[in-house]
């Protein structure tokens, strides 16, 4: 069961507000988790509707979420199928967490390795 450190929740805090204040200043408003899931599933699927259905929203934030996990290993993009959409792979499974909030801290640790993956924030930030 995976229960973080308080440094590693801290330094997790950190990266969030950076990537949230990312987002701010570049979509105007602040978003929660979901969203920035769905802004890295968009990423990854450059070609997606401007108006995405909710099944469409549904993929785009699987997409973001096993493009965030990709970076520990967890996911490994398997194949783009004729619609040039991702189809991931689990390759190494996720561990078990002692509560929800553990599972979102990993979570947004990825988040935050996407985006200093992308350049879209330091490792300072």
């Amino acid at each position: 069961m995976i229960n973080h450190s308080k440094d590693f929740e801290a330094e997790v805090r950190q990266g969030w507000f950076a990537v949230r204040r990312f987002v701010k200043d570049h979509h105007g408003k602040r978003p929660d988790l979901t969203a920035v899931l769905l802004l890295i599933g968009l990423n990854e699927v450059s070609h997606a509707s401007e108006n995405p259905s909710k099944e469409e929203i549904v993929d785009l934030i699987h997409v973001g979420t096993c493009a965030s996990l990709g970076i520990g290993g967890h996911y490994v993009l398997k194949q783009k199928d004729s619609q040039d959409w991702p189809h991931f792979e689990l390759d190494k499974p996720l561990p078990s967490f002692e509560s929800m909030r553990a599972q979102e801290t990993y979570l947004k640790y990825y988040v935050i390795q996407y985006f200093k993956s992308k350049h879209y924030l330091s490792d300072n930030d």
